[in-house]
């Protein structure tokens, strides 16, 4: 049995028992709060946040019992965090629900950046067209998918599926046909009847139709039937045959999921046992979901089909069935993942996601400003996936007498006097900057610092400012010793109050200095980002 306490606030004790589900209220576990778990029992387990060892704090052997004390400090993190008791005779696994700072981005943000970072990797890294040279396509089909990227994806984009078949539910796509039904008279439509009528005055017409009896006699039929035209609306489209045969790929591959996770679950390490455990349930729910989804109403009568053009054409001219086919195809034919393995959405740090996003955001802006240019992802072209980005990966421009790079981690060494130094460099410590612009003409080169800070409360926007001011004082071209051409930082928003100055146009445009809001879902600074680009462009390139 375990017992944790918050060790802010009213410090009341939540026990967590073997088997069972945790019980603590929403919103009582929070980023950047301590917590103490407190173990008594007679063996000497180990505590396991999200796949990372715990110290203990205090032990204490007793005669019949073990007193174990630790203290865990969540920072940087939030959503689901699992807590494991790892001991000889097993394991035992609780998730705990850990509710997000206020000055940062939120769990809803935090998917919707998920969602948006496959994006936008997809996006710019396979991308061969409008002057890019990217990685083919074609060359990276669902087979180059090693099982965990399909699993991440599928987690990643699960409840944007649920939304997306929710809102075909609401209003199907149906058809109306044309059938022909025995009915009376008296059943008919009035359009029906008029014309039965008027057939009837016709001559040799026999409008009665007689009937034969149980004693073999036939008599004329008062109410006789008449095989008449019927239109009848039916759910068995192109498109709803190919939703269901979308759902059947999906069902399919999480069995080939299961399948490979089964196989591995037996392993001797805990940890990688338990974790694996979780996956199985995990993909059982997801299994359970999709057969629901197979089971809908307008779905029960129809066979999966693939799709044909009159099944594409429906699909481009409906909302819902649309973003329906661009999340099953994000899940069966990944290009592009994060993460080597489920911490990603476990205890991933959520700077770290907002950075890795940031990143690819500019990419594309930077592309904006420069269209001219042909570029490329030197360290990325030819991958299959994108499961980490290595620190200095490149975007490079290139063209007539010039070369654009955006840059991610970059380090600047420091140098000497005595040293000759073509690049940029620093004159105090080693520096390595969130994102940097490079451009480089046959004159002169210029630099434009960036730096990532998702946390939007005031001190963590001075922070970010103070970091930014080191980088922009430090750094120095290696020929003219001159610095940076503007230095600013990228925020998903902020509070308010005295720091609202510096991310204002004014500002920047005055000092090259300041704050941007970038974030998921638009409502951002992006236009503002983008004329700093061109006064930059016009600047350098004069």
């Amino acid at each position: 049995m375990l017992c944790l306490i918050p060790l802010t606030g009213t410090r009341e004790q939540y026990i967590l028992e073997k088997g069972k589900t945790a019980i603590i209220p929403p919103g009582v576990l929070k980023e950047r709060g301590i917590y103490e778990v407190i173990y008594k029992g007679t063996e000497r387990p180990k505590l396991y946040l999200s796949g990372g060892e715990v110290p203990s704090k205090y032990t204490e052997i007793r005669e019949t019992e073990t007193f174990i004390k630790w203290e865990i400090p969540i920072e940087d993190h939030a959503g689901e965090v699992t807590l494991e008791l790892i001991s000889q005779t097993g394991v035992e696994c609780w998730t705990l629900d850990i509710a997000p700072h206020e000055g940062k981005l939120g769990r809803d943000a935090y998917s919707e950046l998920l969602e948006e970072l496959n994006t936008k990797i997809e996006g710019l890294v396979f991308d061969a067209g409008h002057g890019r040279t990217g990685a083919n396509i074609s060359a990276h089909g669902v087979n180059n998918a090693p099982g965990i990227a399909k699993f991440i994806l599928l987690k990643t984009y699960m409840r944007t599926l649920q939304k997306a078949f929710n809102a075909i539910k609401e209003e199907p796509q149906r058809r109306l046909i044309a059938e022909r039904q025995a009915k009376r008279l008296s059943q008919a439509r009035r359009s029906d009847k008029k014309t039965l009528i008027s057939a009837a005055r016709k001559p040799g017409l026999v409008a009665a139709i007689t009937h034969q009896r149980s004693n073999s006699s036939y008599c004329t039929d008062p109410n006789p039937y008449f095989d008449l035209p019927a239109r009848i609306h039916t759910f068995n489209t192109p498109a709803n045959c190919y939703v269901k045969e979308v759902l059947y790929r999906i069902q399919r591959m999480i069995l080939e999921l299961q399948q490979s996770v089964a196989k591995l679950v037996n392993v001797d390490n805990p940890i990688t046992r338990s974790r694996l455990t979780r996956w199985l349930k995990e993909l059982d729910n997801y299994s359970l979901i999709i057969n629901t989804m197979k089971n809908a109403f307008f779905l029960k009568d129809i066979s999966p089909t693939p799709p044909d053009t009159a099944a594409l054409i429906a699909i481009i001219g409906h909302p819902a069935y649309t973003r329906f086919e661009r999340v099953t195809r994000r899940i069966l034919y990944p290009r592009a993942s994060l993460g080597f393995d489920n911490s990603l959405f476990n205890l991933r740090c959520t700077w770290q996601v907002y950075e890795y996003w940031v990143f690819f955001r500019i990419a594309e802006l930077v592309q904006q400003a420069w269209p001219e240019l042909t570029w490329s992802f030197p360290e990325l072209n030819g991958r299959g996936f994108v499961y980490d980005i290595p620190d200095y990966t490149r975007m490079v421009g290139k063209g007539q007498d010039i070369e654009v790079k955006f840059v991610f981690q970059r380090k600047f060494n420091s140098y000497s006097l005595d040293e000759q130094c073509d690049e940029f460099f620093s004159i105090s410590k080693t520096l390595i900057p969130d994102y940097i612009i490079q451009v480089k003409t046959r004159h002169k080169t210029e630099l434009i610092i960036l730096d990532a800070k998702y946390r939007t409360n005031g001190q963590s926007i001075q922070e970010g400012l103070r970091d930014i001011h080191v980088y922009r004082d430090a750094l120095r071209n290696g020929q003219s010793l001159a610095g940076a051409w503007g230095a600013f930082i990228i925020t998903p928003g902020h509070c308010g109050g005295s720091e609202s100055l510096y991310f204002t146009s004014e500002y920047r445009d005055k000092h090259k200095f300041g704050c941007f809001i970038l974030k998921p879902g638009g409502l951002d600074q992006t236009y503002d980002f983008i004329e700093m680009l061109n006064t930059a462009k016009v600047k350098l390139m004069s």
